[in-house]
């Protein structure tokens, strides 16, 4: 393990080594855009720090010590009122890196469940038509077969009668009209032999 000489940044000692090593690319960082803009420029402080701010872009001490340069560069020129300018986000070194395993992971979690949500969501409003359709169905069959009863029920030699006395019903109707028959023909016979004119 380093000694706490060489965990030293810009007079700023640092006692855990992750933030050491987070520190040094924020420096990094730093140089980089001082090479880049002119932040002698108010204009270009500002949205350099706008964008750092928003972005939450530095997590130590080294990037907020920046960032409080930009914002004095801002406010003392005039540009902004330091109570209109947002503020320099702070969190804890320790905070932020678990903080942002922890939104990472839940970012993982929350996408693998929508993706999984969505699935079951559809497979769940496919069955429940599925299931109105079929429901549907049983009613409009459930509907033809009381309808069908209702309609034959008026009718002498309905369904129900079928099972029951149907079968004796027309034996009696046909011996009826045979009689009936039978009683005409001895009618006109007699008619006949007696010799009256039928009409």
């Amino acid at each position: 393990m380093e000694s706490d000489e060489k965990m030293i940044i810009e007079g700023i000692a640092f006692d855990n080594k992750s933030e050491y090593e987070t520190a040094k690319k924020e420096l990094e960082t730093i140089q980089a855009i001082e090479r880049k803009f002119p932040l002698g420029n108010p204009n270009v402080a500002l949205s350099v720090y706008n964008k750092s701010v928003s972005k939450k872009s530095f997590k130590t001490v080294i990037g907020y010590m920046f960032l409080k340069r930009l914002r004095d560069t801002i406010v003392s020129c005039g540009l902004v009122s330091g109570d209109v300018l947002n503020p320099v986000p702070l969190v804890s070194g320790e905070k932020s890196e678990k903080s942002e395993k922890t939104e990472k992971s839940e970012k993982a979690t929350n996408k693998g469940l929508s993706v999984n949500s969505d699935k079951y969501r559809l497979l769940y409003i496919s069955e429940k038509k599925t299931k109105h359709i079929l429901m549907a169905v049983v009613i409009a069959l459930a509907i033809s077969i009381i309808a069908i009863f209702a309609f034959t029920l008026k009718s002498k030699y309905s369904y129900i009668t079928y099972f029951t006395d149907y079968e004796n019903n027309i034996r009696e109707e046909v011996v009826n009209e045979y009689e009936q028959w039978e009683n005409e023909l001895k009618e006109r016979e007699e008619a006949l032999n007696n010799g009256q004119v039928l009409q």
